[in-house]
């Protein structure tokens, strides 16, 4: 069965793994009641969803699970310049709305993707799959 937000886990980190000095990737499972809400406010409704932001600003969203389209808006708004520190090794997972909105507000490139491993896209594909 293909799942969407599955496959998206490995191009994800793939890419994260790529650009580790360029910007900062963050996990938002939309599952957990206390993120979904944040999802509601950054008005996503497919998944995954990838949002650039920088300086509180968002900068794009893309929807789906196009490694090429990632790595090109990736490329296009990482810093020219390497100010220090900017990424972490992990990819790091999302707690909270208030570490959400800490995380855009910084002033480094954050690539946020919004999942759900329980989207209704990905059961009712299930479900066809299953009765074939």
């Amino acid at each position: 069965m293909f799942n969407p937000c599955r496959y998206y886990e490995n191009v994800f980190q793939s890419v994260a793994s790529d650009f580790k000095d360029h910007a900062r990737f963050i996990r938002v499972d939309t599952d957990k009641i206390e993120l979904r809400k944040i999802a509601l406010q950054e008005e996503v409704r497919t998944f995954p969803t990838i949002s650039f932001y920088q300086s509180g600003l968002e900068l794009v969203s893309i929807i789906g699970t196009n490694e090429s389209r990632l790595r090109h808006f990736v490329a296009q708004y990482k810093p020219t310049v390497n100010g220090g520190e900017i990424a972490t090794k992990k990819i790091r997972r999302v707690k909270s709305e208030d570490e959400f909105l800490e995380l855009v507000k910084l002033g480094r490139l954050s690539v946020f993707v919004f999942y759900s491993k329980k989207c209704l896209f990905c059961q009712k594909r299930s479900q066809i799959i299953g009765k074939t």
